[in-house]
């Protein structure tokens, strides 16, 4: 992985992961207090919430975990290590998608932070679907 995919999933993965546990720390302790129309509508809804566990909570750990990754990644791409990190990226890719249409054709409202978190989400998948295109054609030619 070279080193601007590298900043780049860095960015994404640490703005994501602040934003989902400031929302984590708002549908926590303050009970869905947020600055913005929609989010404490989104927020208390029966969707906010995987296995009794907040979203935002998922989330956090899910861009934790893919900042770890990533450094990991830095030292040198290991198959395995990218293909986890790819999986991943996928599965989040689907539950963000899921999450966005939950808000838009369902609740009929919008969570702006929530949306940060989901295209968050969703470009980090794209960025290692790249990646992977972009390593495939280059083993492949030589």
């Amino acid at each position: 992985m070279n080193k601007k995919i590298f900043y780049l999933l860095t960015f994404i993965s640490l703005g994501g992961f602040l934003v989902s546990a400031y929302l984590g720390y708002i549908s926590y302790f303050q009970k869905g207090v947020c600055s913005l129309n929609g989010c404490n509508f989104v927020l208390n809804t029966q969707y906010a919430n995987f296995l009794g566990i907040p979203n935002a909570f998922w989330g956090s750990g899910y861009f934790f975990l893919i900042l770890v990754l990533n450094l990991i990644l830095l030292k040198g791409i290991k198959k395995n290590i990218f293909y986890t990190t790819f999986i991943l990226s996928f599965l989040a890719f689907i539950f963000s998608v899921y999450l966005i249409y939950i808000q838009m054709a369902i609740l009929k409202s919008i969570c702006y932070y929530c949306l940060i978190v989901d295209f968050s989400a969703i470009l980090i998948f794209l960025i290692l679907f790249y990646n992977l295109i972009k390593t495939n054609k280059t083993t492949k030619a030589e």
